[in-house]
């Protein structure tokens, strides 16, 4: 399948030993993806490291609030859909805050078919929502009110 990111470059903020490896493994067969490590230290290195990015993949588990912070200037930058948080741990107060925000929360390990199946999904998500206009127009972080014969009350913006 042919990737529709913006750039092939997948940053990595609190990655564990697991899940470095379980990505390593899958982004060996598949050359034109990149893996960067980032620090999730200060505010400013969260959103430069982002900036060339197509996706941010935050792993939580030993960091939830750590993570739930940099998941909020990460998809300031790339927009909720392009940020994924990771965990091998459940959480409920993690699992309601990333959901809520519109964002993918996995639980791992994962195999390597596990990551293809979750890049192809991604990808054909990213073919779909391509042909909304809104989605060429508003900026990724821009709320987008739904109009109000879909809601049954009136827009309150």
């Amino acid at each position: 399948m042919v990737s529709v990111l913006r750039t092939r470059e997948v940053v990595l903020f609190y990655a564990e030993q697991s899940l470095l490896f379980q990505l390593a493994e899958w982004v060996h067969g598949h050359p034109a993806y990149s893996l960067r490590v980032a620090s999730a230290r200060a505010v400013g290195g969260i959103d430069s490291a982002v900036a060339d990015a197509a996706l941010a993949i935050i792993d939580a588990a030993e960091n939830p609030a750590g993570a739930i912070d940099v998941l909020e200037i990460a998809a300031a930058r790339l927009g909720h859909d392009n940020v994924v948080v990771y965990t091998e741990r459940t959480n409920d107060a993690l699992e309601v805050v990333v959901r809520v925000r519109g964002s993918k929360l996995l639980l791992g390990p994962m195999s390597a078919l596990e990551w293809e199946a979750f890049f192809e999904q991604l990808d054909r998500y990213r073919v779909a929502i391509a042909k909304f206009p809104a989605a060429k127009s508003a900026p990724a972080n821009e709320v987008i009110p739904l109009p109000a014969a879909l809601t049954g009350r009136e827009d309150p913006f």
